[in-house]
């Protein structure tokens, strides 16, 4: 059911004497609302969720990097403190 079938029927409400014309007024103010409000805030929500996704994902592969260049730092140091070890120890 679309804006306007809604909006139809809540006419028929009103002119049968269901709705007084107040209600009616609130209620179609609250479905032209809703409907107008309701494709542009799924569009915002879907970016949000595009950024903070890439977001994410930069961080993660950040993380990844910064471990890895760690990994090897610490590698080449362990290398490193082995050469230094076996310099020293052949001057012996």
């Amino acid at each position: 059911m679309d804006k306007y079938d809604n909006l139809q029927q809540l006419q028929k409400l009103k002119d049968e004497g269901s709705l007084s014309e107040t209600e009616f007024e609130v209620e179609k103010e609250k479905l032209l609302s809703s409907n107008a409000n309701s494709h542009p805030q799924s569009q915002s929500n879907t970016k949000l969720a595009f950024i903070i996704a890439g977001i994410l994902f930069l961080v993660f592969v950040i993380a990844g990097f910064v471990t890895t260049i760690s990994l090897n730092n610490d590698d080449l140091f362990t290398k490193a403190s082995k050469a230094a070890n076996s310099f020293n120890n052949a001057r012996q």
